[in-house]
């Protein structure tokens, strides 16, 4: 990528950046992922609690995480996770494989993904959606939802910042950076990981698939 950008070709430089990016973002080791083993009730009505709190939502019983996971926009899949009182409700997680385009653009991707889940009307809606990422990915959730006619809060949270993207009017943004001890913050974060990994296990699938 240096001797790329030496050469003065400065837009595949940029190319290969997000393509290593996305290659150290889905074969990194999330350190939360143990927090998903066990389940502590009254840890997670401190976690529920602040998080009602901050976003000024009544009840958050029922969470929906959403992440993409691709390399150059090759072999791109989007999961959809579920959280019900805290933990994981799997046999209602979802897997998409993203039909349009070939490039990496992953607010296209996510709203692709919204865009489907929100075809299926048998699904309970959630009191809360989490997508991993910031004003891109919460802007494109924003669209597919409008086209939709549906209302329910959506949030960001951005990795290694950990920082919470919350829509406003107009196209404007709340954004919030809680402590690392923070409740809300840990739930949040259990259910980002877990669309992660869910994301990745699928793409590692369908890339085993081409060999």
């Amino acid at each position: 990528m240096k001797k790329v950008a030496k050469s003065k070709n400065f837009e595949l430089a940029a190319k290969l950046k997000k393509q290593i990016g996305a290659i150290e973002y889905i074969t990194q080791a999330w350190r939360r992922f143990e927090l998903l083993l066990e389940f502590d009730p009254e840890s997670y009505q401190k976690e529920k609690k602040e998080l009602e709190k901050l976003l000024e939502i009544r009840k958050i019983e029922r969470v929906e995480g959403y992440d993409i996971s691709d390399i150059g926009g090759k072999w791109a899949t989007g999961s959809m996770v579920i959280f019900i009182n805290g933990q994981p409700e799997k046999t209602g997680y979802r897997h998409f494989k993203i039909k349009g385009g070939g490039t990496p653009d992953d607010p296209r991707m996510i709203k692709e993904v919204i865009t489907r889940r929100l075809r299926h009307s048998d699904w309970q809606y959630p009191d809360l959606m989490i997508v991993d990422g910031g004003k891109g990915q919460v802007s494109a959730v924003g669209q597919a939802l409008h086209l939709s006619g549906v209302v329910f809060p959506v949030i960001g949270l951005a990795k290694k910042e950990e920082t919470i993207f919350v829509p406003l009017k107009k196209g404007s943004f709340k954004i919030i950076k809680l402590p690392e001890d923070s409740p809300g913050l840990h739930l949040l974060q259990r259910v980002r990981d877990e669309a992660h990994r869910f994301a990745q296990s699928y793409h590692q699938k369908l890339r085993l698939a081409q060999f």
